[in-house]
């Protein structure tokens, strides 16, 4: 599919769409609505989302030395709600924020999920062999 860039969509109509989206987060079937009043796609709107969480992380975050590995204790509790699925990323990564937890974006958490999973024994190869374990 050939790339096309839109003219149309100017950076007050992008800031309006992400705006509109964080409103409305969570709401069954209002991101395919927004996508669809601005003719655009909601890969695309996702994307202008994830700029802007980027954005509003880095100008509200203070800057803390970076480097300095979660409390040990903080560890098996965020991979077990996580892993339950009783916990978003953002709010995890506010909890830790409130402890004062290096490092706690949502970016560094998501890294640390994808190595934790691909140490984790592929369900496909489970499946393979009868008899689980």
């Amino acid at each position: 599919m050939k790339f096309i860039r839109r003219h149309d969509v100017t950076p007050h109509t992008r800031i309006a769409m992400v705006r509109l989206a964080w409103l409305h987060q969570g709401l069954y079937g209002k991101m395919p609505q927004i996508a669809q009043e601005y003719h655009i796609s909601r890969t695309f709107l996702y994307q202008l989302m994830w700029a802007a969480d980027l954005q509003w992380e880095t100008l509200c975050s203070e800057q803390q030395p970076h480097g300095e590995a979660p409390h040990p204790r903080f560890e098996p509790c965020i991979l077990l709600v996580r892993w339950e699925g009783t916990c978003s990323m953002p709010s995890l990564s506010a909890i830790l924020q409130y402890f004062h937890s290096q490092p706690n974006s949502v970016g560094h958490l998501s890294a640390g999920f994808q190595h934790y999973g691909a140490a984790l024994p592929s369900t496909l190869a489970m499946a393979a062999h009868p008899g689980g374990f």
